[in-house]
Parts: C-alpha cells; sequence; structure tokens
C-alpha cells in the first residue's frame, strides 16, 4: 500500500511539471526562443540568414543546421535541466568586425530572466545605446558571470554594472578602462568574487576588497 501511494505521488509531480512546462527538453520556453530569435536577428552580421542555423559558428567548420524549436540544442545556448530556461548565452566572437563597434542594446537580454552567465568577449562593444543600454542589464537580477573582456569599453560602463549584486565573476580585460580604479564603487556587488582588470590603463587601484 505504501509502494503504491509513493509511486501516485511520484507520477502526481511528473504530471505537475510537464502541465508547467518545465519538465527537461531540448524544446526551450516560447519567451525564449522568440528572445533568441530576436537577438539573432540583431547579430546577423556572422550568421547565415537561414532561422534553421541559429546560433552555430565555428571558424574552423562549416555552419550546422539545427532545428529552431529545440533551441536548448543551439551551440552558443545552455538551458536549465530543471527548469527548460536558458540559463547561459556564450556570445563570444560572434560579430563580424566588418560590421564595425558595437553600441549594446542591453534590453536585448531582458527576457532572459533565468540567465546566470554571459559571455559577450571579443566583440568590439564600444558603449551601450541610449536609454537602452547597461541599465538594463541591472534586472537581470540572477546574472552571476559576465565576460565583456577584449572589447572597447570605457570608465562609464561600471555605473551600468556596479547593481549588479548577484554577480560573482566580472571580467573586463582589454577595455580601454583608465587613470585610478576606486575598488569601494563595487561595494554593491556585494556577491563579487572575482574581478579581471588586466590589459587596460589602469594607473592605481584604491581601496581594497575580498576579490581575486
Amino acid at each position: 500500500m505504501k509502494v503504491m501511494k509513493v509511486c501516485f505521488m511520484v507520477l502526481a509531480m511528473i504530471m505537475v511539471l510537464l502541465l508547467q512546462g518545465i519538465w527537461c527538453s531540448a524544446d526551450c520556453w516560447e519567451t525564449d526562443r522568440i528572445a533568441l530569435l530576436q537577438l539573432q536577428s540583431h547579430l546577423n552580421y556572422s550568421l547565415q540568414h537561414d532561422p534553421n542555423i541559429p546560433f552555430y559558428y565555428d571558424y574552423s567548420t562549416s555552419f550546422s543546421k539545427i532545428d529552431v524549436i529545440k533551441c536548448c540544442d543551439w551551440e552558443r545556448v545552455r538551458c536549465s535541466a530543471t527548469t527548460g530556461r536558458i540559463i547561459q548565452l556564450n556570445l563570444h566572437s560572434i560579430r563580424d568586425f566588418s560590421a564595425g563597434m558595437w553600441y549594446l542594446n542591453a534590453s536585448l537580454f531582458l527576457p532572459f530572466q533565468h540567465l546566470n552567465h554571459l559571455d559577450l568577449n571579443y566583440n568590439q562593444i564600444t558603449g551601450c545605446l541610449k536609454n537602452e543600454g547597461g541599465e538594463e542589464l541591472l534586472n537581470m537580477s540572477n546574472l552571476e558571470f559576465l565576460d565583456m573582456s577584449m572589447n572597447y569599453l570605457e570608465n562609464d560602463v561600471l555605473s551600468s554594472l556596479k547593481s549588479l549584486s548577484s554577480l560573482k565573476t566580472l571580467w573586463m580585460s582589454y577595455n580601454q578602462l583608465k587613470g585610478p580604479f576606486d575598488l569601494k564603487e563595487l561595494d554593491t556587488m556585494s556577491n563579487l568574487k572575482e574581478l579581471s582588470l588586466d590589459g587596460n590603463n589602469i594607473t592605481k587601484f584604491i581601496g581594497s576588497r575580498g576579490i581575486n
């Protein structure tokens, strides 16, 4: 009798997960998929104009077709095994340099409310669009890892990032940061454990924090 009750409870839990749409699947949520396609359209410089070839680019191989519905299988996307929501976007080196400098429209990332890892390394990012800029990232309350290395960002970008209290790792190496750097400006990043600033023109660090 107890075994039957346990089996019934397990089946009931599975049904609840299926009904809520959070069962592990390569099919990502509709809202996430729409946001990915919008982001792909914005980043179409190094992507073929084919909706069935999203977010896959490897300089050593050709493009590979991937089912647009199963966006959790896309090369640059990672989804949670339990919720099915997108938790990682690996967009390093995704833009064609012939497109020129990139003014980041951070509002494109707002639909990914479960995102905890965002890699924007080596994309010629030189700043943020007015009213659509880095301040939009402040609404990403689950973001723990942000890589914006090897771009053209200046000191003012930090004011757009310093309220990301969930952030644990911030890589800003090889940008255009310069002059004295006051670590106290990062006090609002209460969970920050790792900060990479090498390759900038920082003359000295002011203050001290327990950051690697």
